[in-house]
């Protein structure tokens, strides 16, 4: 288990004249919601996209580079192992490993470009769905 990564928001464009990639809006409000929501509207709308705002042309924003946190991500991983002794120089080795065993969806960090259409969105997951996997071994 782990919290999530920090995120920050960039402008879309950079209007400061720079060689910078990327300028950072300015930062009015404290952007964190309402834990309690549905996981729905958790998805649509990470953070309150509405605190950030451009800068004018050639000035910097205010907003910190670090924000907030991303979703935590759980990962809980379990393994099955039974050795059967066939002689005493022959066994077998029966294993089993299951990833993900709650097949619990961990979600990557929001959309953070202000000005794109998916701005304060999460958009895609990290890792994989429930993954099992079975192996049988003859030892000599």
């Amino acid at each position: 288990m782990r919290t999530g990564a920090p995120w920050g928001a960039v402008e879309l464009t950079n209007t400061t004249n720079t060689y910078s990639s990327s300028q950072r809006p300015n930062l009015s409000c404290d952007p964190a919601l309402d834990s309690g929501r549905s996981r729905a509207d958790y998805l649509a709308q990470y953070f309150n996209t509405s605190c950030f705002s451009a800068p004018g042309t050639g000035i910097f924003g205010n907003a910190a580079r670090n924000v907030g946190f991303g979703p935590g991500f759980v990962g809980i991983d379990a393994s099955v192992t039974k050795r059967w002794a066939l002689t005493e120089r022959y066994g077998l080795l029966f294993r089993t490993d299951v990833y993900n065993v709650p097949n619990r969806p961990n979600f990557a960090s929001p959309a953070s470009v202000r000005g794109r259409g998916d701005f304060g969105r999460v958009n895609s997951t990290i890792g994989t769905g429930r993954l099992i996997q079975m192996s049988v071994r003859f030892e000599f």
